[in-house]
């Protein structure tokens, strides 16, 4: 009788352990790991992150690691609808990262999701593409006044979670004659920017001529430690791109207005850079 009372005894015991110390498997977005039950893992590479852009007519995805991931075996897919699409492009780069880049004509108001597939993971995301905006203050070709705050307002673009703004203005003398270009850059989540009178300091200017470029952005706002918006191995920030608003104006009263105003107008890389920085990864 207390010979099979222990068989029983160790029978359940054994049960219990096979339970505790099972192995399933996760898998992930290119890769596949395997997790104790026991134990809640953290199932990030930390030597590794990506960051996409997508807008209407170009994108790009950048995959930051140490070591460097396998040209051969990553790519970068886009789906929307019924379709899918590998990026058609992809090599080594600054960072060191792969650099993956397309031109797809793509809309306004599509869901659109992007993954990663790489021999150090992967991750997937969802985005869409915002509406333009429009600058609504100050006006074009407006003057306004040297030594004040320089407010710029614009419109609540649909599906926009931040806006970069750049601004550059060249610096004149009182007789018209060019000095220098300087310019800026910052983040909003609001639909207002103010660029401060500090700004205007070129020694000698008696005014400025430039402009303002707004790019509304869907996507977690860039800054030191962000939480990234994609889901897999490999932590990622994921952000599509409407297209800018932008106004021409005077900051002091000019020699002579221009009829046509122009100035140097940021590209999509000098906006990917930027947030790249802020993030931290270059």
């Amino acid at each position: 009788m207390l010979k099979k009372l222990w068989q029983v005894i160790v029978a359940i015991v054994l049960a219990l352990m096979a339970i505790m110390f099972s192995v399933s498997t996760v898998t992930n977005i290119g890769c596949t790991v395997k997790t104790d039950t026991l134990f809640v893992h953290d199932t990030t590479n930390l030597g590794a992150c990506f960051a996409a852009f997508i807008n209407e007519n170009y994108q790009a995805a950048f995959l930051f690691s140490d070591p460097m991931a396998d040209l051969s075996s990553s790519d970068v897919k886009i789906r929307w609808g019924s379709n899918t699409h590998t990026f058609s492009r992809k090599g080594y780069g600054e960072g060191p990262a792969i650099q993956f880049s397309d031109t797809l004509l793509l809309s306004i108001g599509v869901t659109y999701t992007v993954s990663l597939f790489s021999n150090l993971g992967g991750c997937e995301g969802n985005c869409i593409i915002p509406d333009t905006c429009q600058i609504t203050h100050p006006s074009d070709n407006d003057t306004l006044r040297l030594g004040w705050n320089v407010l710029v307002s614009w419109n609540r673009a649909q599906n926009a979670n931040f806006y970069y703004i750049y601004y550059g203005f060249g610096a004149y003398d009182s007789a018209g004659y060019w000095i220098e270009y300087i310019s800026g850059n910052t983040f909003a989540l609001d639909t207002t920017c103010t660029i401060p009178a500090s700004f205007f300091n070129v020694p000698g200017a008696a005014y400025y001529q430039g402009g303002v470029y707004v790019y509304p952005y869907y996507g977690p706002i860039p800054q030191a430690g962000a939480t990234g918006n994609m889901q897999g191995f490999v932590k990622g920030f994921l952000y599509a791109e409407g297209e800018e608003g932008w106004v021409y104006f005077y900051v002091g009263t000019p020699y002579k207005k221009l009829s046509v105003m122009e100035f140097p107008k940021p590209t999509k890389k000098d906006a990917h850079k930027a947030i790249l920085s802020r993030l931290g990864l270059r």
